[in-house]
């Protein structure tokens, strides 16, 4: 009998006893599908074995990379500054000086330099594999052109503001001071600006250069000195929401745009007499030729004539500006690379340039460290009660910063550069704080440096220096409090939104849906006239020239240029940044003041949850492949941060940031 299936043909044999016997007539294909089955379980476990040694590998190359951080940071420890002095000894000694020393200006200049520590080191090493753009700060660049000044190797320095966004005014002022410094220097070594727009800052720091030259499509992205905002009185109205405001001082324009439709009469008079004469100051800087800065006012001051002068050169703004002498050459980059070019170059497609951050790199030695010194700390931005970075102005920040200053028995004098609007009281006071202790501990004398912008909270901040020094740029004062809060109640009340509940006192009460009760409102009014009191005690008794002077006279939350705040007793003096560095050089050094250095203090604290992210920066070079790190740095880098911070009703006033 025989049963034919799709697998194959089996035969039944029936025995004499009745027993019977299953034979598969197709036995071979079995045993080879055996035999493709073994294969299979094979590899198989080949593919098991290495996948799981591949992964243990990575497991071991990342706890190599833990033993590793950890044995670098005890060597560090031990080592002390001897093991930063063998840090540079690792520079590349083969490197070739090109001719033209290239500042390519690309994204912003910043106040502050960069931070040293993992992280950072690691991001200049990778910054074109992770793609970061570079960082630019005018301490780098001051220090690059004092390195070139001396370098017979430097024949042409060419600065590219192509893709320049910005900086402040005092921070461009020293560019172009730097700038002029080195030509003195260097008198046959040429330097080229170039821009296809100017902004009012890259044109300030052009202005230092030997030649201006601009694209032929070119122009100047600036008439003059704005400052506008919205106003949402009647939006709040529409949509029934209530603003609380809770203020003292007359002056405090931070909360106008949710009281009114438009700016008030008397901050409207002070922003227009501040501005007038920060755009004079402007003008003032500009020193191309005698009277760069009264044609460049006057090209704008009238627009029919602008226009009529736009006409007459068929629209081409940058064949104006050459009429006016506001620059020199009308030229396309590509251009500009090839005037450059060696007459024997073969490639004319690329320039051959030394880029200045390759050009400078910061040597920390051993003989350096061991100089008495000016330490500067910064405080830059809004004042807030924690950070996410270690650029954050914000208490644990300035703590970190000090406490390196404190260590370091060779400091002299510490130096605090401030550029900021305000912020929390809190931390404000706690940042205070801190610095009166720290000249109690360590009878260091502590000076202010205010530069575009310290008012309100930076100011609380300033009062725990012993000098204070602003530019002739600086905007300060704003010496009154504000608190601001919504009210949801009559929009959620409208849409069937109720509330309602208990608490065991009306100061207790808490609820969106209904409105805030008259007690709590006495509450916060109160709160914030006593912080307005404590503002004004402050500032009396840091400045013993206003301890009879009306607050009225100094405070109500108005602000003052630079001047101004001087004629009040406000500062001290106007004197830039490197000459409140001067200053302090003669007042701690004598006629030793030219063997003290100055040091620039950043926060090394690592920021949130990023210690896997320093550790690994430190230790991986040449451990694991570059794609893979790339991939870990992304990742963690994409992590969002959560800071468990209460929402502050009250906040020293931030004055908004002038924009040309």
């Amino acid at each position: 009998m025989e049963n034919n299936e799709n697998k194959g043909t089996k035969t039944i044999e029936i025995n004499s006893d009745g027993s019977f016997n299953v034979k598969n007539t197709n036995e071979s294909k079995h045993s080879l599908c055996k035999a493709i089955g073994k294969v299979l379980l094979f590899v198989g476990s080949v593919i098991t074995f290495a996948r799981n040694f591949v992964f243990n590998l990575i497991f071991l190359i990342l706890a190599l990379a833990v033993i590793l951080g950890i044995s670098f940071a005890n060597k560090l420890q031990d080592q002390g500054e001897s093991a930063l002095a063998a840090f540079n000894e690792t520079s590349d000694e083969n490197y070739k000086v090109e001719p033209i020393l290239y500042f390519d200006f690309a994204g912003n200049i910043n106040e502050a330099p960069q931070g040293d520590n993992d992280v950072t080191r690691f991001t200049k090493k990778f910054s074109k594999l992770l793609d970061v753009p570079a960082y630019h700060d005018v301490v780098t660049i001051e220090k690059a052109l004092e390195k070139a000044s001396t370098d017979e190797n430097i024949k042409t320095v060419v600065l590219n503001f192509t893709k320049f966004t910005g900086t402040t005014v005092d921070t461009a002022l020293r560019v172009k001071q730097a700038l002029l410094k080195f030509r003195k220097k260097s008198p046959k070594v040429e330097v080229i600006a170039y821009s296809e727009q100017y902004s009012p800052t890259s044109y300030l720091m052009a202005n230092g250069a030997n030649k201006v030259v601009i694209s032929p499509l070119g122009g100047f992205t600036f008439r003059g000195l704005n400052n506008s905002q919205l106003y949402f009185k009647d939006l709040l109205d529409r949509f029934n929401i209530q603003p609380y405001v809770f203020k003292a001082g007359e002056f405090k324009s931070a909360v106008e745009p949710f009281e009114q439709n438009g700016m008030s009469p008397k901050v409207k008079e002070e922003y227009a007499y501040i501005f007038n004469k920060l755009w004079i100051n402007y003008l003032k800087t500009l020193s191309k030729d005698a009277i760069t800065g009264e044609k460049l006012g006057g090209l704008y001051s009238n627009p029919r004539n602008y226009l009529e002068q736009l006409i007459r050169f068929d629209g081409t703004e940058a064949e104006l500006l050459k009429s006016y002498n506001l620059v020199d050459e009308l030229q396309s980059f590509e251009k500009l690379k090839l005037s450059l070019m060696k007459e024997d170059s073969k490639d004319f497609i690329s320039l051959k340039v030394t880029p200045y951050l390759d050009y400078y790199k910061d040597e920390v030695t051993l003989a350096s460290v061991n100089k008495p010194n000016i330490s500067v700390i910064y405080g830059l931005g809004g004042i807030v009660d924690e950070g996410k970075d270690n650029t954050t102005f914000c208490p644990k920040n300035i703590q970190n910063s000090l406490e390196q200053v404190y260590k370091d028995k060779n400091t002299k004098a510490l130096v605090l550069f401030l550029d900021t609007g305000g912020g929390s009281v809190n931390a404000s006071e706690k940042i205070r704080e801190m610095l009166t202790v720290f000249k109690e501990k360590t009878k260091l004398p502590v000076y202010v440096s205010m530069n575009s912008l310290t008012a309100s909270g930076g100011y609380w901040i300033s009062t725990s220096g012993d000098k204070l020094y602003a530019t002739d740029n600086t905007i300060t004062g704003s010496i009154g409090v504000f608190g601001l809060n919504f009210g949801f109640h009559g929009l959620l009340n409208e849409y069937g939104v109720h509330g309602d509940g208990v608490a065991t006192s009306k100061l207790a009460e808490q609820n969106i849906a209904k409105p805030i009760n008259d007690e709590t409102i006495e509450e916060y009014n109160i709160t914030v006239e006593s912080i307005y009191k404590k503002f004004i005690k402050l500032v009396k008794s840091a400045r013993p020239s206003l301890k009879d002077v009306s607050y009225k006279d100094f405070a109500e939350g108005r602000i003052f240029v630079a001047d101004d705040a001087k004629k009040l007793g406000l500062v001290d003096d106007l004197l830039t940044f490197n000459e409140v560095i001067d200053k302090v050089k003669t007042d701690v050094g004598g006629d030793d003041k030219d063997k003290i250095i100055v040091k620039h203090i950043l926060s090394d604290e690592t920021p949130n949850n990023m210690f896997l992210q320093k550790l690994i920066t430190s230790t991986a070079y040449g451990i694991v492949p570059d794609n893979f790190l790339r991939s870990v740095i992304e990742a963690l880098s994409t992590q969002k941060v959560n800071v468990n911070q209460k929402p502050s009703i009250m906040a020293t006033s931030e004055i908004h940031n002038l924009e040309f």
